[in-house]
């Protein structure tokens, strides 16, 4: 699932399906490259990515207090700038292939 999907999927409310399938979508991405145990900065209402958790603890808290409103780049969690420059690309060309 690419990363609109899931942002679109967070949007959805809390605790529906989709809202879950997004959380699972964002966790799966944020730990890209990562030890299961890797403790993340926590994007929760409440915690505003300033406390490090485990993922268990990051779900729990993203369904019960709900994701960071305006949280839509994630740099915090590896979305870097260069990350959506090459994603940018690969739509663009996506795009091109869809027209022709």
């Amino acid at each position: 699932m690419d990363l609109e999907a899931i942002k679109r999927l967070l949007l959805s409310p809390r605790p529906s399906d989709e809202y879950l399938a997004g959380v699972e979508g964002f966790l799966d991405f944020a730990y890209m490259g990562k030890r299961a145990d890797t403790k993340i900065h926590c994007p929760c209402v409440k915690c505003v990515n300033r406390f490090l958790l485990k993922r268990d603890d990051v779900y729990g808290h993203l369904v019960c207090d709900g994701m960071l409103l305006g949280y839509t780049a994630w740099g915090c969690h590896g979305e870097t700038a260069a990350y959506i420059s090459a994603n940018k690309r690969k739509r663009s060309k996506g795009e091109r292939k869809l027209k022709l």
